[in-house]
Order: structure tokens, then C-alpha cells, then sequence
């Protein structure tokens, strides 16, 4: 009786499949994890904005203006925590990292980019004439268009 070798292993389109079906599953991963990276961004971009807004919103209630300005500005961490320091003092006014605010050059948030918004660490201060209101840009990286969204300190601008 003559014994017939059976040859066990997979063929070239088998291993094919699996290559294909594995590179599709990992583009998948990919995109969503894309995703995810842009809407953290995004919230902190967000929640360093409302943490600014905050800090306008401190100067108003203590001294009645939003910024001392008679015509609209952008503004920095720096100024803003120089004119906290001015009397009335206002120590809840000031923003405890102060290169984490830069000058907007428009009330829309003109200025702040993708790149110099740091990952969402990073936001744009705009302040509005005579001390009526202040706007805080951060990036929105999630957007189907990225670009500036601006929160309102009081009216804003």
C-alpha cells in the first residue's frame, strides 16, 4: 500500500485574504483613533477658552470692565494679567499660564491657526472697545471645516 503525502498549509490567496481583510480592519482603527485625537483636542481648546472667558468674566465683576480699552484689541495672557494686577486688584482675574493666551486679530479669531493652537492648549483673545465684552478663540479640529470658534465673554464683541 503506497502512503499519499498530504501537503497542509495555506495557499497564496488564502494568506492574500488575511492580509487584505487585516490591512482594512487596521485602516479602520486608524480613522477612528484620528477622530478621537481631534475631539480631545478640541475639548481642550474648548476648556482653555472657558477657563479665559472666566478670567474676563473675574475683571468685569471686579472692575467693571472686561479690559481697559478704548478701542477694540487682541490681547494677551500677559496683558490680561497686568491689568488684574492693577487696582482694583483682581487675583482671580489672572490667567495662570499666561503664554496659553495669544492676540486674536479680529473678534472671529483671526490669527489662532492649527499649529500655533498647540493641540488645543493654546486660544486667541480678542477684547471689544471701551471694556463692553471680550471673544476667546479656540481651534476646532473636529470640524468637517477646522477653524476658530469663539466664545463670548459677556456680549462679546
Amino acid at each position: 500500500m503506497v502512503q499519499q503525502k498530504t501537503n497542509r498549509g495555506f495557499t497564496i490567496v488564502e494568506l492574500l485574504i488575511v492580509i487584505v481583510v487585516i490591512a482594512i480592519l487596521a485602516t479602520i482603527t486608524i480613522i477612528g483613533f484620528n477622530g478621537v485625537q481631534n475631539r480631545a483636542r478640541t475639548s481642550a481648546g474648548q476648556a482653555a477658552a472657558n477657563s479665559a472667558v472666566k478670567k474676563f468674566e473675574a475683571l468685569s465683576a471686579i472692575k467693571g470692565l472686561y479690559y481697559t480699552n478704548s478701542t477694540a484689541i487682541g490681547v494677551t495672557g500677559a496683558l490680561i494679567n497686568t491689568y488684574a494686577a492693577a487696582a482694583p486688584v483682581a487675583p482671580e482675574a489672572v490667567v495662570d499660564t499666561p503664554t496659553s493666551v495669544i492676540v486674536a486679530t479680529s473678534a472671529a479669531g483671526a490669527g489662532l491657526t492649527a499649529a500655533n493652537s498647540l493641540n488645543g492648549t493654546v486660544v486667541a483673545a480678542w477684547a471689544c472697545a471701551n471694556g463692553t465684552g471680550a471673544n476667546v478663540a479656540y481651534w476646532d479640529f473636529g470640524a468637517t471645516t477646522p477653524g476658530p470658534v469663539v466664545v463670548k465673554a459677556g456680549p462679546g464683541c
